[in-house]
């Protein structure tokens, strides 16, 4: 039997929410900016658009605040968001995947290899 992709990302992320509103609303892709919250992250996405009166294409950004289920998000990964029912006063949206990881340096390890290798 056929399932709509958001009771698909539901059975796969095991998030009840994912299903309310997801249809009406076109997922977003951005990339975390923020993820000191517990289940919460702050995703950063970007649009460009061409402006009404200027006709010169601006690139807009606007932050949306999503619940990851998992805690699984770092700062810089792109994620893609489905809209649900209001989680809270600001979340609203809901990560149901990481498309991209960002690399995360340890600053401290790599400055100590540099200058084991300079001895």
């Amino acid at each position: 039997h056929l399932q709509t992709p958001a009771v698909e990302k539901e059975r796969r992320f095991g998030c009840a929410h994912a299903r309310a509103t997801s249809a009406m609303v076109k997922p977003l892709k951005g990339i975390v900016v923020s993820n000191k919250m517990m289940k919460s992250v702050t995703v950063m996405v970007e649009r460009i658009y061409k402006h009404p009166r200027w006709g010169k294409y601006v690139r807009g950004r606007k932050k949306y605040m999503a619940h990851d289920e998992h805690d699984a998000c770092g700062v810089g990964d792109k994620v893609e968001l489905v809209h649900s029912r209001p989680l809270s006063k600001n979340k609203k949206w809901i990560v149901t995947e990481i498309l991209k990881k960002e690399r995360v340096y340890d600053h401290g390890e790599l400055n100590r290899r540099k200058k084991e290798l300079e001895r």
